[in-house]
């Protein structure tokens, strides 16, 4: 058996330490949900404009324009993906 201090003091440790993976996972689902966010935003921007919007905003080649944007929400869309895995083992096997 051990010492009622150590005892004491593995359970102040193991405390902070749930305290501080609580921290990060918090933060893991507020960046997650901020990817999620960007990746609807380029998705929902990409289905409401045509290319004649983009040559009425001055944009001379839009196909380039639209080209990129969906590369950006094609990135953004892979950063969701990076957060899969922590978020499950977080919620479903610890």
């Amino acid at each position: 058996m051990l010492p009622p201090t150590t005892c004491s003091s593995f359970v102040r440790i193991h405390d902070a330490e749930a305290r501080l993976v609580a921290n990060h996972s918090f933060f893991i689902e507020f960046a997650h949900v901020l990817e999620l966010l960007e990746t609807d935003f380029y998705k929902q921007a990409l289905a409401k404009f045509v290319p004649q919007d983009f040559v009425d905003a001055g944009i001379p080649v839009p196909d380039i324009a639209i080209q990129n944007f969906q590369a950006i929400l094609d990135h953004e869309a892979a950063h969701t993906l990076l957060y899969v895995p922590v978020l499950f083992h977080r919620h479903f096997i610890n």
